[in-house]
C-alpha cells in the first residue's frame, strides 16, 4: 500500500470516531510530501528523522510529529500496512524556552485601567467587556479560546462553576468561579459577545460569538469609569448583551 493511502485511511478511521484530528492530518499530509509518493516499506528511517528534525532546534512540535507518526504507524502495523515503525526510538527533550509569569497586583489594576485607553467613539467594544475577560482569565486561569467560546449555559452561578467545554485535545472540565453574581437565565448566548470589525461588517466577525446585526457604538455614548467592583458586574454584563440580542432579533 502507498503511503498516502494509507495515512488517509488513518485519518479517516480517527474522524470516523469523532475526533477532530486536524492537526495530525496537517502532518500526515506534511509527512506525505516530504516522502513522496511511495509504498510504506520505501519509508526508510533516516528520511523520517530528516523530516523529524527540520533545519530547527528541537521543539515541542518535533515531539508533536512523533506522537501523530507514533499513532499512525501503531494503525498501519495493526492493520498489516507495515511491518516495522521506522521513527526514532529515543525521543530528545526541548529546549524550555517558556518562563512563567505571575502579575502582581500592581500591574494587574494598571492593565486593568488601560483597558480605558479604549473608551473611543470608533471602538466597537467597550471598556467594561475587556476588564470584565482580563478578569476572567486571570480568576479562573483559562486560555483566551475559552473564555471567548463560555455561553451563558456554561455558567452555573448557583455553585460557581464555569464549564470549559471540549477544550484541548477534546477535554471538558469544571473550573470554580469565586465571587459568582446572581440572576442569569440559561442559554447559548455567548458571555463576551465581540461584534464584527467594522459597522455592518458580518463576514469579518465571530458569527457564534455576537449578533450580526448589532448596532454600532453610539459616539456620544457616556460611560462611568470601572470601579473595583467589576466582578460583581458579570450577570449584568450578560444581561446587557441578551437585551441588545433581542433587540435586534425583533428589529
Amino acid at each position: 500500500m502507498r503511503l498516502s493511502d494509507a495515512t488517509a485511511n488513518y485519518v479517516a478511521h480517527k474522524q470516523s470516531m469523532g475526533m477532530r484530528f486536524c492537526t495530525e492530518a496537517r502532518i500526515l499530509k506534511s509527512f506525505c510530501r516530504a516522502m513522496g509518493e511511495v509504498a510504506m516499506h520505501e519509508v526508510k528511517p533516516n528520511r523520517v528523522l530528516a523530516y523529524l528534525a527540520g533545519a530547527r532546534p528541537v521543539t515541542r512540535f518535533w515531539q508533536r510529529k512523533h506522537e501523530a507518526l507514533s499513532g499512525f504507524y501503531r494503525f498501519a502495523i495493526a492493520r498489516g500496512y507495515a511491518i516495522h515503525s521506522p521513527l526514532p526510538r529515543t525521543v530528545p527533550r526541548p529546549v524550555q524556552s517558556f518562563v512563567p509569569y505571575v502579575y502582581s497586583r500592581e500591574e494587574l489594576r494598571r492593565l486593568l485601567d488601560a483597558t480605558l485607553a479604549i473608551d473611543k467613539p470608533r471602538s466597537s467594544t467597550d471598556p467594561d467587556t475587556y476588564r470584565t475577560l482580563l478578569l476572567v482569565l486571570y480568576g479562573a486561569g483559562l486560555r483566551i479560546s475559552e473564555a471567548l467560546a463560555l455561553t451563558v449555559a456554561d455558567v452555573d452561578l448557583t455553585d460557581g462553576i464555569l464549564h470549559i467545554r471540549e477544550s484541548k485535545f477534546y477535554k471538558t472540565r469544571l473550573v470554580p468561579l469565586q465571587n459568582a453574581p446572581s440572576g442569569l437565565q440559561p442559554g447559548r448566548l455567548a458571555i463576551f459577545p465581540f461584534p464584527p470589525r467594522r459597522c455592518g461588517d458580518t463576514a469579518g466577525g465571530r458569527d457564534h460569538l455576537s449578533s450580526p446585526t448589532r448596532p454600532c457604538r453610539r459616539p456620544t455614548r457616556r460611560r462611568l469609569p470601572p470601579t473595583p467592583a467589576a466582578p460583581a458586574r458579570f450577570a449584568t454584563r450578560i444581561r446587557d448583551s441578551q437585551a441588545r440580542i433581542l433587540v435586534s432579533q425583533r428589529s
